[in-house]
């Protein structure tokens, strides 16, 4: 699925009010990346089994939708537990923050 077509997120207009301090979000689906087999589409999971050049043309797309580099750009690995993270550098997490969701 090499989409030559750019990524296209889900918005939340209750985040959208944060553009106004440079803060941009998405949520992204499948569409618009390079990935193949069963990552197939837009994975930017740089901890995944998918080919790293995928996810580092993946990781490009998004960056550029997002209008910062690809050094800068911020997602989360999803975990499911009752823990939340605080991210202080790009892709890389604090550790825990005090309280609990």
């Amino acid at each position: 699925m090499r989409d030559t077509v750019g990524p296209d997120p889900i918005r939340s207009p209750a985040l959208d009010s944060f553009a106004e301090s440079g803060i941009r979000h998405g949520f992204f689906t499948r569409a618009g990346g390079v990935s193949q087999g069963v990552y197939r589409g837009l994975n930017v999971g740089q901890g995944s089994d998918d080919r790293p050049q995928d996810v580092a043309e993946n990781r490009d797309r998004v960056a550029r939708w997002m209008g910062v580099g690809a050094p800068h750009l911020v997602t989360v690995h999803q975990v499911i537990r009752p823990t939340r993270w605080r991210s202080t550098r790009p892709s890389e997490p604090s550790g825990p923050a005090p309280t609990p969701w």
